[in-house]
């Protein structure tokens, strides 16, 4: 698994800082580096191996088959938003 480290700036800064010091971030290892955001689109648009425990469905023969997907960024845009999702 990937870890992305994100610092954050600004007036939001120290609301953030509170939830970063949450006891359940105490059992993540501190080993990882800060990334920047060219680290992060570039593990965004690594290449993902579909295989029979994660097929991709193909519409045209409709059945499952295994697959590389690969998610790329043409060009960038104005204005880029991030959307922070906890899963």
């Amino acid at each position: 698994p990937r870890t992305l480290g994100i610092s954050f700036r600004g007036p939001a800064a120290p609301r953030v800082s509170s939830f970063l010091k949450h006891e359940s971030l105490l059992e993540i290892p501190k080993a990882w580096d800060r990334l920047g955001l060219s680290e992060c689109l570039s593990a965004f648009s690594e290449k993902e191996v579909l295989d029979e425990n994660n097929p991709w469905f193909c519409s045209s023969c409709q059945k499952n088959q295994c697959a590389t997907k690969t998610l790329t960024i043409w060009r960038a845009p104005d204005f880029l938003i991030i959307y922070l999702k906890r899963y």
